[in-house]
């Protein structure tokens, strides 16, 4: 391979490598976009994003007795 060609091809990586970093910048801040959004709507509802997974982990909780209470409940009526 002549080094014409040997600088053409890089220059082709060049130009990929700086396509794929432009679309992944624009991904990035598409995603960081959405992520405010989620995080001003948490608010919103009056829910702290840092206290969200300690949130959902009670609610499961919650959940899970409940349909405890009402399996029990239909076992008791049988």
């Amino acid at each position: 391979m002549d080094q014409t060609q040997h600088l053409k091809e890089l220059e082709n990586r060049v130009k990929t490598c700086t396509a794929d970093r432009i679309r992944k910048e624009e991904q990035l801040k598409m995603l960081r976009t959405q992520r405010d959004d989620i995080v001003n709507k948490l608010r919103e509802e009056g829910i702290e994003p840092e206290t969200l997974e300690s949130l959902l982990t009670k609610m499961r909780a919650d959940l899970d007795a409940k349909l405890t209470e009402i399996e029990n409940q239909i076992s008791a009526a049988k």
